[in-house]
């Protein structure tokens, strides 16, 4: 008998896509443990050498499985690696000369340096590099002890990393997701549930490339699940459920499992315009795979952010020519970067903030950094001589903030002739939302951002692991700021638009075309889950609105 039976767990979304499957276990085991005690000064100096030139041919094989994969970003982090772990081998063996220490010590005293140095930097992009020393570390000692990983489930222990010898689909538990096991994995891993995996890591680049769901923050994962447990895991929404009813699997039944590249495919439907999301310009064969109506969000800061500097002007023209010539002759839409909070880096040059998510991002960043956004515009400019592009500004807060950043977008980019562009604001912050009206009188459309929105209308941190979006989405609050900017934007005749998680709880699908919002962005594999809605609606319009949010008849907010 399941003695967890339904239980539900949240952890923090690193990956999305759902997955389902028996649990598998990674755990460690020493090859043959070793006396250093027995053992001379000069053959543990060659014991560490050993251990150095083992990790080396350990990378060696990821690059050259890397680029039989064409995934050139993982070669060169495993690049980076090898000359990390070339730069340390002589200050390894120093420190064991010198301090009479172990090796392990002298190991960990060399790499924990950097470890800590990283990790209690307060930027996220610095932390997951902590990551990179800390992996290496964890190797170097593994090859030092002997140590080897292996997996196991309730019918067989032993299988290799990248290997499953009984074949089965399941979800992979393991005390740290790091980069070398994340682009092994087996064919059959449909998910990976973990403690520790930074969501700008390297392991989490590599995750999401592959289309393979994770969660983190599942604290000691190994011993929260048994070996008889089925695993269900929505690496979206953070939600882990432990042995499922039948009726979840029944509800996520089309996405199950589900690669992009194996997405459901549902024709487009006149009633509502169902957008692709991207994170990456090579992510553009997702919303052509599934028919998407157009490209509804291109969130431009995840490239640079995943390449790890500032992207020049061409390298950002070529991204967004590329988007537009696939998408030509359908709608897209790029967003300014929406960098701060939990999407930042070094070289962004910002100050450490107690509260990033209220500090200098979106908006205000971009107003604080001019050139980035000129740059930005110029290229976005020129790729909409290609096709029509709709610019989408983040994080704005008044109007006032819309029309310096707009003004700063048309100075770059008046020497530009033939562009195609129109202006949006995206309304995730309730002041904007108060100031709808005004704003409407100024921008070409209006998009709300439903994720931020729901996290400072209920003043809510929407990476703590108590958040529960699906409850404070159903909040009369929620429906009456939507209600609001439906009416605003009807008011000025110019559209309302939503992407964000909203759209992935297509139980809302109804009233948001009750409302008139008939143009929706969301990821490549909600697409099909949305248009059933829509038809669904289309075929019962008694029932397209929800009564605990029917607020056709209270005042509006804006004015």
């Amino acid at each position: 008998l399941h003695t967890n039976r339904d239980k539900t767990l949240t952890g923090n979304p690193i990956s999305p896509g759902v997955g389902y499957g028996r649990g598998c276990f990674c755990r460690e085991d020493t090859v043959e443990k070793l006396s250093f005690s027995a053992i001379s000064t000069k053959e543990h100096s060659k014991l560490i050498q050993d251990a150095f030139h083992r990790l080396s041919d350990h990378l060696s094989g990821l690059i050259d499985f890397a680029e039989r994969s064409k995934d050139q970003h993982s070669a060169a982090l495993f690049r980076a690696h090898m000359m990390i772990g070339e730069e340390l081998m002589p200050q390894v063996l120093s420190t064991f000369k010198t301090q009479s220490i172990s090796a392990q010590e002298a190991i960990e005293k060399n790499f924990e340096i950097y470890t800590n140095y990283f990790s209690e930097l307060a930027d996220d992009y610095f932390k997951g590099r902590a990551c990179d020393f800390f992996e290496l570390k964890k190797l170097l000692l593994d090859f030092l002890n002997n140590t080897e990983s292996y997996f196991d489930c309730k019918e067989y222990s032993g299988c290799k990393i990248g290997g499953c010898v009984l074949k089965n689909e399941h979800i992979l538990i393991t005390d740290e997701l790091t980069a070398s096991v994340a682009i092994r994995i087996s064919p059959y891993t449909r998910g990976i549930i973990t403690d520790i995996c930074n969501p700008n890591s390297h392991a989490a680049f590599i995750a999401r490339s592959l289309d393979v769901p994770v969660i983190s923050g599942i604290h000691e994962p190994l011993s929260v699940f048994s070996r008889t447990d089925d695993i269900f895991m929505d690496g979206a929404k953070g939600t882990v459920i432990i042995n499922p009813k039948e009726k979840v699997l029944d509800e996520y039944r089309s996405k199950i499992n589900k690669p992009s590249k194996s997405y459901e495919v549902i024709a487009p439907v006149q009633e509502c315009q169902v957008l692709a999301d991207i994170d990456l310009a090579k992510e553009i064969s997702k919303a052509v795979q599934v028919k998407a109506d157009g490209l509804g969000l291109y969130r431009t800061e995840i490239e640079m952010l995943n390449k790890g500097c500032i992207m020049s002007f061409e390298e950002q023209l070529a991204a967004y020519q590329s988007v537009a010539e696939t998408m030509q002759g359908k709608p897209v839409y790029i967003r300014l970067m929406d960098l701060g909070s939990d999407k930042s880096a070094p070289w962004m040059q910002t100050t450490n903030e107690h509260n990033p998510a209220l500090g200098c991002r979106g908006a205000r960043y971009l107003l604080t950094h001019p050139e980035m956004l000129k740059t930005q515009a110029r290229a976005i400019a020129l790729a909409s001589g290609i096709t029509p592009i709709k610019v989408i500004y983040p994080m704005i807060t008044n109007l006032a903030e819309f029309i310096e950043l707009k003004k700063l977008f048309m100075e770059a980019t008046k020497d530009i002739d033939g562009s195609q562009l129109k202006h949006g604001v995206m309304f995730e912050v309730p002041s904007a939302c108060i100031e709808a009206d005004e704003i409407y009188k100024q921008c070409d459309f209006g998009r709300i951002g439903s994720n931020d929105l729901v996290q400072y209308l209920f003043a809510y941190d929407r990476t703590s692991e108590e958040f529960n979006y699906q409850n404070l989405a159903k909040e009369p609050a929620l429906w009456t700021v939507i209600n609001a900017l439906s009416v605003a934007a009807k008011r000025a005749h110019k559209p309302l638009e939503l992407c964000g998680m909203l759209a992935e709880l297509t139980e809302f699908i109804p009233e948001l075309i009750r409302l008139g919002i008939t143009t929706i962005s969301t990821h490549p594999s909600n697409i099909a889950a949305v248009r059933k809605r829509v038809i669904a609606t289309m075929m019962n319009p008694d029932k397209s609105h929800l009564k605990s949010s029917n607020n056709s008849d209270k005042q509006p907010l804006v004015h």
